[in-house]
């Protein structure tokens, strides 16, 4: 019996230690695959065929820059790149209110993220430039933008499918384009909003001690008897050397 039983233990560890080769085998099969697939997936999305770079590149370079305006164009509007009908013209820009009736009328950052996009979804396009590539057939299906605005900066990406058909060839380029640019948007948004939560507890009194030490450079100015402008200005954070700014309107009593 007791050789039965040393018998059953050495089995029993021989069929322990196949099941543990078993799993390693497996596993590190596994993360062959992982890997190889990785690979595959990280070269097909950074490496563009050096045919259609050019292009590529063009398109990258104008995405950024219609990017950069649509940021500017909405923190210029009130958080919108299309007036909406509570919005009042302010030399070339139709400034929303962010108070309007004593309600906080101002856009939310959703809406933001929304205008920004829906802008740059508009722009994009005509970004491709058949004239200068003049030498290929570009044909280009739907673009799609999508806008995350975080709290130090905001990321912008955008895809634009396009079929490129040179010399009895044709290429498909389907890679993302993006770009994330540093400024405080999320924070700029906050203080309007504490902008407009003051003139609600207050609508007779603007705090200039809060204004002055906030990180942002807060001007205010009456646009009429009862509208005032202001203006949230980042200076530490520049698009294309130029600060970035925030206007929005709040509605007074006219005292």
């Amino acid at each position: 019996m007791g050789y039965l039983k040393e018998g059953y233990n050495i089995v029993n560890k021989n069929a322990q230690v196949a099941l543990i080769i078993i799993i390693l085998v497996v596993l590190v099969g596994s993360l062959l695959v992982f890997f190889v697939f990785k690979d595959k997936i990280d070269y097909f999305q950074k490496n563009i065929p050096p045919e259609v770079q050019p292009i590529y590149d063009h398109i990258l370079d104008c995405f950024e820059q219609r990017s950069i305006d649509a940021i500017r164009i909405v923190g210029l509007q009130g958080g919108y790149a299309n007036a909406p009908k509570k919005s009042v013209k302010v030399g070339n820009f139709d400034v929303a209110y962010g108070l309007y009736k004593n309600i906080d009328n101002l856009a939310s950052l959703s809406k933001i993220e929304s205008e920004i996009s829906n802008l740059v979804e508009l722009d994009l396009p005509f970004c491709v430039d058949r004239k200068k590539f003049s030498q290929v057939s570009i044909s280009q299906g739907d673009s799609e933008v999508n806008v995350d605005i975080e709290q130090s900066f905001v990321e912008i990406s955008a895809k634009l499918p396009l079929s490129i058909e040179g010399d009895n060839n044709t290429i498909e380029l389907d890679r993302n384009y993006e770009i994330i640019i540093p400024i405080r948007l999320k924070e700029i948004h906050s203080t309007a909003k504490n902008i407009v939560k003051n003139h609600l507890d207050d609508p007779d009194y603007i705090d200039l001690t809060y204004l002055a030490g906030l990180d942002f450079d807060v001007v205010f100015s009456h646009h009429t008897e009862t509208n005032i402008i202001y203006t949230i200005t980042d200076k530490d954070n520049q698009l294309n050397e130029v600060p970035y700014s925030f206007m929005f309107i709040v509605e007074g009593n006219g005292n």
